[in-house]
């Protein structure tokens, strides 16, 4: 696709569901040039869930007319096996993936504290299975810290000499941890309401996502080992509720702002 159709690869992440699916149809700028983009939309739509839809074929569209890419017509055949042996090979390491995954959480589900952590809301079992792995349990963990320093998501202060910097996340821990980690948090910073305030605020005041994903997973930290330590499931606590009204309304006229500044 980089060297085909490289503006393609703006537009989705190439292993997503809804590449996979385009790219079963059209991977060629003469493709996206021909395609029925009505018909496409709804497919793409039901695929992405609601995230793309008309406007991303359309832009996709007006990539194709102009791309940079190399042309390919001539060995269109031999590439189209190619992508399609690709694309099988995809689908089976997918297959394999979800089969572990359940096997996985199967394992899990023998632990009491398994339990406690799919009670948190949008919290995907096979992530909570993963990380209870990765941490090689929790019951040494008594502060949320322990688990943020393994994972390598404490922050130190970069300093040489007479130079301070700023402080920075140290990155030296587990790498597989801290990648379920940042996942577990994007799934909670959606809905629950410890760790959706605090995203808020961030994004209101700073606007980085991923720095303020990063950020907030020590409250979700916190969450987890409140949870364990109390042996209870989670509850919802209508106090944090009110406190995020007015926030979720700031940050949707920050987003409705940053919107009308774009199309301008």
């Amino acid at each position: 696709m980089e060297m085909y159709i490289p503006e393609y690869l703006q537009a989705f992440d190439l292993e997503s569901q809804t590449s996979l699916y385009l790219l079963e149809r059209a991977f060629l700028p003469h493709h996206f040039l021909e395609m029925d983009l009505q018909t496409e939309a709804r497919q793409i739509c039901a695929h992405s869930r609601q995230k793309h839809g008309l406007k991303t074929l359309q832009r996709i569209q007006a990539w194709a007319a102009t791309s940079i890419g190399v042309p390919a017509r001539p060995r269109e055949e031999a590439l189209r096996l190619v992508l399609d042996g690709w694309l099988a090979q995809l689908r089976t390491l997918h297959a394999q993936i979800a089969q572990l995954q359940k096997v996985l959480i199967r394992q899990a589900q023998s632990l009491p504290v398994f339990q406690l952590l799919v009670s948190i809301p949008n919290l995907a079992p096979w992530l909570v299975a993963l990380f209870i792995a990765e941490c090689r349990g929790l019951d040494a963990n008594t502060h949320y810290k322990q688990i943020e320093k393994f994972a390598g998501t404490n922050l130190r202060l970069a300093d040489s000499g007479n130079y301070n910097g700023p402080r920075r996340i140290s990155r030296l821990g587990n790498r597989r941890l801290r990648k379920v980690l940042f996942l577990m948090t994007v799934q909670t910073a959606k809905v629950v309401p410890q760790v959706r305030r605090q995203f808020l605020q961030r994004q209101l005041k700073k606007g980085a996502y991923r720095k303020s994903i990063i950020a907030v997973s020590s409250q979700l930290l916190r969450l987890i080992l409140a949870l364990i330590k109390e042996n209870r499931s989670y509850q919802p606590v209508r106090k944090w509720n009110r406190q995020l009204a007015p926030l979720e309304q700031a940050y949707t006229e920050k987003k409705a702002a940053a919107k009308r500044r774009a199309a301008a």
